[in-house]
């Protein structure tokens, strides 16, 4: 005897768009039906992001009260608690200089923007300072659209070099 789970189940009602939004991480639009409506759009470049597969390398360089954290990949779910800790584990002393390069900064979603202002919330909180540096435009427009631009000093390449030596 078959499960009612089991006889209702249609072609329609596959999983391919759970698949789908694990490699695509872009703005998707599909109905239920197996490819009915189906549209990916901004791809390029492809992110391949799930559970063990997101990455984030997170380099720290301190020259006495400022420190640098250069980002590389994606600041999202899986990622962001790396750099709460990174972040705790190396800003302890009051009046901290704190730089974020994002500059290979790939991704970000709303985990990592989370994590920035809380970080922006403990700095200020040990009476000190964080700007991020060197946004690329999509990254730079995830910070405008978000209203982010009005709470970071926000640094271009030139003024990142001019203000820090690392």
């Amino acid at each position: 005897a078959k499960s009612s789970a089991a006889s209702s189940m249609t072609p329609g009602s596959l999983l391919f768009p759970i698949i789908v939004t694990i490699f695509a991480k872009a703005t998707l639009s599909f109905n239920i039906g197996l490819f009915s409506n189906f549209s990916l759009n901004s791809l390029w470049p492809p992110v391949l992001c799930c559970p063990g597969l997101c990455y984030m390398e997170i380099s720290v360089k301190k020259n006495e009260n400022q420190i640098l954290f250069e980002l590389e990949g994606s600041l999202d779910i899986y990622t962001s608690l790396d750099l709460k800790s990174s972040l705790e584990e190396n800003v302890k002393e009051n009046n901290p200089d704190v730089v974020i390069d994002l500059d290979k900064l790939t991704y970000i979603d709303s985990s990592g923007i989370g994590i920035l202002i809380k970080a922006l919330n403990y700095i200020q909180g040990l009476n000190g300072k964080l700007c991020v540096a060197n946004l690329k435009p999509a990254i730079e427009k995830v910070f405008k659209v978000s209203g982010l631009t009005s709470y970071f000093e926000i640094l271009s390449a030139d003024e990142f070099k001019s203000r820090y030596s690392f």
